[in-house]
């Protein structure tokens, strides 16, 4: 079966699209695995954690309800109350989330 000489142009456009997208998701992957090794040479020890969240008071004590609202919405995934016996339980399902920020939309 032989092309006609405009369907074997597509073709190779084709493929040479394809070969582009490769490369950029090769590149992607490249940056995605720098970006990890610089996370995992990234750590934090017990010092630096306590100090952080001794800042993180201050800061959250001096903020505004309306801040304070929306980093709480960021931070808190759910709240619920199970009730046992004369007993209660608040469970509380934490979420970081790093696409989250306090900025206004």
């Amino acid at each position: 079966m032989r092309l006609k000489p405009e369907e074997g142009l597509e073709e190779k456009a084709k493929i040479n699209g394809l070969e582009e997208q490769a490369k950029g998701i090769e590149q992607q992957l490249q940056t995605i695995d720098r970006e990890i090794e610089r996370l995992k040479r990234q750590q934090i020890d017990k010092k630096q954690l306590r100090q952080i969240f001794r800042d993180f008071s201050e800061i959250y004590s001096e903020a505004t309800a309306e801040t304070k609202r929306r980093l709480l919405n960021i931070i808190i995934e759910e709240i619920s109350c199970l009730v046992r016996k004369r007993r209660a339980e608040f469970p509380i399902s934490w979420r970081f989330d790093s696409s989250s920020c306090l900025a206004p939309r």
